[in-house]
């Protein structure tokens, strides 16, 4: 068996992706087994829904995986990459995935408001 797989244009949703362009996004699970999603435009958003869907969680669950320690060894890392002709250009590896970085100044039962949530989701996805 392969340690990675390239998902195939056939299995994609987005009529985005059936363009060429955008970074590759490779997530790596828990497991070391490695998918390669090419053609990405906006590769934060996908990365949120990809993990959502991996963990079958909500994407609105997705901000709460900090408080989530059962999800934390599923998602190993994320690896974004430009590719132009076959040569790698660019690359950005995401050892630490965002949601192991707790915060010290807030407890798992606090409850937040939306709005924290959205500000607390777009500072973590920006560092994606």
């Amino acid at each position: 068996m392969s340690d990675s797989l390239t998902v195939g244009l056939q299995y994609r949703k987005n009529p985005l992706s059936l363009t060429d362009g955008g970074v590759v996004v490779s997530i790596e699970r828990g497991d070391g087994f490695r998918l390669d999603y090419p053609n990405i435009k906006y590769p934060q958003a996908y990365v949120r829904k990809v993990v959502a869907n991996q963990l079958g969680l909500d994407l609105d669950e997705v901000h709460q995986l900090a408080y989530m320690p059962e999800y934390h060894d599923e998602i190993k890392k994320v690896v974004r990459r430009i590719w132009i002709d076959d040569e790698l250009l660019w690359e950005q590896t995401d050892q630490d995935i965002p949601w192991l970085e707790r915060r010290n100044d807030r407890l798992p039962s606090q409850r937040i408001t939306a709005a924290q949530r959205r500000t607390a989701l777009a500072a973590v996805m920006s560092d994606l």
